[in-house]
């Protein structure tokens, strides 16, 4: 009898046409852990018959929900593509291939309307959960580290061997295999920039940084449930769609509080621009954040030691506000953030 154990596991994804339509995996993905489940709700008889204990269960609405956990990486295509190319692009919204320096653009959509399907061999079955959309997706890294990548995931529903309706079994995942290994993103490889607005960012503008964390968030709206129409169940969601603003958040730690420029920008409402770039080789992973405020700003004393220094930042949609910051072919950024990847890619994630 097979055992599940992480070593054995496996996470790919494959790209679905049609919301909740389960495909065929196509890529694999650095996961690291998850902790999807599938929640079946169940309600019991309240009708009054001379007794005092439940008499019946009947299932009702379900739930698929998790975060996936990960290492960021250069992606890879020798063999099968091996990558997080299509995470940028179900949570921004829109990939463009640019030919020319061989890199995708990564940009905000009103719509979140990219969806997949992601499975997980789990030694004793795959389970699958088809109709993912990606509502979060955050970053993270601390000096000396890898760079960890968080997705939250909310799904259609969740499948697994024998279920009617799963498209994809182990074989499925022995297929998929990738014949280089991708390089990690970390934090030795990165360099961040932050100024105010007026000039492009420089050399001048590097700031020491021993830890930062990229928040995204979609803000999903994923527990809507009504009678279906022809075809659709009502014990699964509505489709999840944009339930509010799109926001962008970072936070940078500086290991040693050496200046209050973040605290006159803070206190004056000045805005600023940053970015984040990893470069190893001819890769590149570049996060351009071309309009902030800074939102929070703290250094307090811990003890006798060195003490570190906090900033939050909130990234707004830029417009034309700053015009100094774009990608390196020097398309406009008019989003709150651009994400910009030169690896082993060809295209656009598909």
């Amino acid at each position: 009898m097979p055992t599940g154990q992480g070593f054995n596991s496996k996470a790919a994804l494959g790209k679905e046409s049609a919301w909740g339509t389960g495909v065929a995996l196509t890529e694999v993905l650095p996961m690291t852990s998850e902790d999807f489940n599938r929640q079946l709700n169940k309600i019991m008889n309240s009708y009054l018959d001379a007794t005092v204990s439940h008499k019946r269960v009947q299932s009702t609405v379900i739930g698929v929900n998790g975060t996936l956990n990960l290492e960021a990486v250069h992606d890879v295509i020798a063999g099968d593509i091996f990558g997080i190319g299509n995470l940028l692009l179900g949570a921004l919204g829109v990939a463009t291939w640019e030919a020319i320096g061989g890199r995708n653009q990564y940009t905000l959509a009103n719509t979140v309307a990219n969806y997949y399907t992601l499975a997980f061999e789990k030694n004793v079955s795959v389970w699958e959960m088809q109709g993912c959309k990606i509502n979060t997706l955050e970053f993270s890294g601390e000096a000396g580290g890898v760079i960890s990548l968080a997705a939250g995931i909310v799904a259609k529903d969740l499948l697994r061997t024998g279920d009617a309706g799963i498209v994809n079994a182990s074989g499925a995942f022995t297929a998929l295999i990738n014949t280089t290994e991708p390089k990690l993103l970390q934090m030795d490889d990165c360099v961040i920039r932050i100024d105010v607005h007026g000039a492009v960012l420089a050399g001048a503008d590097q700031v020491n940084v021993s830890g930062f964390k990229l928040s995204l968030n979609n803000n999903l709206k994923a527990d809507d449930y009504a009678t279906p129409l022809t075809g659709e169940s009502g014990d699964t969601i509505l489709e999840p769609i944009r339930n509010g603003k799109f926001d962008v958040d970072l936070e940078l730690t500086f290991p040693r509080y050496t200046s209050d420029s973040e605290f006159g920008w803070l206190n004056a409402d000045t805005p600023v621009q940053c970015d984040i770039k990893f470069l190893l080789g001819t890769d590149e992973f570049n996060v351009y954040l071309p309009n902030c405020e800074v939102m929070e700003a703290g250094a307090p004393i811990p003890g006798a030691e060195i003490f570190p220094k906090t900033v939050k930042l909130k990234a707004l949609h830029n417009g034309t506000t700053n015009t100094d910051m774009a990608f390196e072919d020097a398309t406009a950024i008019t989003g709150a953030i651009g994400i910009e990847t030169k690896n082993e890619r060809t295209g656009v994630p598909a």
